[in-house]
C-alpha cells in the first residue's frame, strides 16, 4: 500500500527514468532491487514510483525486470543529459565531486529552458566562489564567518534567515563535531545546525568577504 505521507512527485519519476536510462546505456538490466540500491534513489519511494510510471506507459515490467518504453526513454535521456552537462560544468570550475553531483541533481529537473540557463549561470558563479575559498559551513573550523549564500530551497532559506543566518550575517562557529550538529552563534543566539543544513550554507572568513558578492538565488 502506498505510504500516504509521501506523494509521488515529478522529481521521483524523473530520477527513476534517469537511473533506468543510465543503466540501459551501460548494458545493465534493472530490477526493483537494483533500482532501490541506486544512491540517488535511496530516499525515494521507488516501488510506488515504478507503479505510476507503468500506468503512464513509460516503463514495462516483465518478470521483475524494468525497462523503458520509447516515451520513458526520451524523458530519461533528457534528464540524464542535463545532469551530465551541469556536473561537467561544475567539476571544471573546481567543485568537489559530491558537491557538483548534488547541485547538478537540482538543475536537471528544471523544466523551463530559461530557468536552466539561469541556473547554469548561478552555478558558474557558485563554482568560482568555491574555487576562491568560499566553503560550506559544515567544513568550517572554529571562528567567525560571513554567510555568502544559502544553497537551499525557499522554505529552508526563509527559516535560516529568521534564525539570523541569512546572506551577510556573521556567524561564529563554536563547535564542530565530525559526526553531528554544528554549533554556531548568530546575533547572540546559539544554534545547533544539522550537517545537512550546514552543508547548504556557504561562508567565507570575515577577512575575505569583500571579494565575494553573493550570487542571486
Amino acid at each position: 500500500m502506498r505510504d500516504e505521507q509521501r506523494e509521488i512527485c515529478r522529481e521521483d519519476r524523473e530520477e527513476c527514468l534517469e537511473a533506468l536510462y543510465r543503466m540501459e546505456t551501460q548494458g545493465r538490466t534493472a530490477s526493483l532491487a537494483d533500482l532501490m540500491a541506486e544512491p540517488d534513489l535511496s530516499q525515494r519511494p521507488v516501488a510506488d514510483t515504478l507503479t505510476d510510471l507503468a500506468l503512464e506507459r513509460k516503463i514495462r515490467l516483465e518478470n521483475e525486470i524494468v525497462s523503458l518504453t520509447p516515451q520513458g526513454r526520451h524523458t530519461g535521456q533528457r534528464v540524464f543529459e542535463r545532469h551530465e552537462l551541469a556536473e561537467r560544468l561544475l567539476r571544471s570550475l573546481g567543485l568537489r565531486e559530491a558537491s557538483a553531483h548534488e547541485e547538478a541533481c537540482r538543475a536537471e529537473h528544471l523544466e523551463d529552458e530559461g530557468a536552466v540557463r539561469a541556473a547554469c549561470c548561478r552555478l558558474g558563479r557558485l563554482g568560482a566562489m568555491l574555487d576562491e575559498g568560499v566553503i560550506r559551513l559544515c567544513d568550517a573550523d572554529n571562528g567567525e564567518y560571513r554567510v555568502v549564500l544559502l544553497s537551499a530551497g525557499r522554505f529552508q532559506r526563509r527559516r535560516l534567515e529568521d534564525m539570523g543566518v541569512g546572506p551577510g550575517a556573521v556567524v561564529r562557529v563554536e563547535r564542530r563535531h565530525r559526526h553531528g550538529p554544528i554549533t554556531v552563534e548568530a546575533h547572540g543566539a546559539r544554534l545547533a545546525l544539522g550537517r545537512g543544513v550546514a552543508a547548504k550554507i556557504l561562508v567565507a572568513p570575515v577577512t575575505q568577504c569583500a571579494s565575494h558578492p553573493a550570487p542571486s538565488a
